[in-house]
């Protein structure tokens, strides 16, 4: 009996099998031959500690009248380390594996604010854990300690960046991947969203939406040298969410209203 034949079709049906759930993501292969591709930009030297300011300034409830202090979202303020050192982290994060994976950050980073606004412990009702919700039920979670172990979890909220690294690389893989199945970004941010390349597209939309509102202000900071003008407001620390959302309505205001 000739073993290479039998051998080599069984090879060729175990490999997916591994395939599906990396130790770390394939970065030599590009998506979708060439078509679609998000790739990496060039990073100048300010970028991340632009995006950092962009995502801070989203993050921003109100600024103390006493020392013109911004006030961050609970969220994150309440993590150890403080709100301004632990989105530092998930800067750095996003870049260095969107640099390895050949992969837009800014997409990522947008991603990230759609999905749980830079809170690391965000669950949704569908139990997705992670800035990018990765959801527990699904393949693409598979070996992730963040995702599938509460006592490690518990000890992540000492870890500055919250152990979000491993939640970032693997978002990063699989909407890689999903892109290359859909044949187009849109396509493959509703599949990371839906499990369907022909999902709803609200979910794309919004947060192609981000990325270029993120990419205008870090343009315009890189052009000024400073952020557009805000309205900044100030208001009693005892004031209730639904006074905040009131006062808050304007879009120009640096407050978030959205997600406190």
């Amino acid at each position: 009996m000739n073993y290479k034949k039998i051998l080599v079709p069984l090879s060729l049906l175990v490999l997916p099998l591994f395939e599906a759930i990396p130790a770390r993501a394939n970065v030599n292969s590009d998506v979708n031959n060439g078509r679609n591709i998000v790739s990496f930009p060039i990073e100048e030297p300010n970028d991340r500690e632009i995006m950092k300011e962009i995502i801070l300034r989203r993050l921003t409830v109100w600024v103390r009248r006493e020392d013109n202090e911004p006030v961050y979202a609970w969220s994150c303020r309440n993590l150890r380390f403080g709100c301004e050192r632990q989105v530092e982290a998930f800067v750095g994060y996003i870049f260095d594996e969107a640099r390895i994976q050949k992969f837009d950050p800014w997409l990522v980073a947008a991603m990230a604010w759609h999905e749980s606004r830079f809170n690391p412990f965000a669950v949704s009702n569908e139990n997705a854990f992670g800035i990018l919700q990765m959801l527990r039920r699904s393949r693409w979670s598979s070996g992730l300690r963040f995702v599938h172990n509460p006592q490690y979890r518990t000890r992540c909220r000492n870890e500055l960046g919250s152990c979000q690294r491993e939640i970032i690389e693997r978002s990063i893989y699989w909407t890689r991947k999903t892109i290359s199945i859909c044949g187009s970004i849109q396509g493959g941010l509703r599949m990371y969203n839906s499990g369907r390349c022909d999902g709803p597209r609200r979910y794309s939309r919004a947060v192609l939406g981000l990325q270029q509102r993120f990419l205008a202000e870090a343009n315009e900071f890189k052009a000024n040298g400073h952020f557009e003008n805000l309205t900044f407001h100030y208001l009693p620390i005892t004031c209730s969410n639904s006074l905040a959302n009131n006062i808050f309505a304007d879009k120009q205001s640096i407050i978030v209203t959205t997600y406190l």
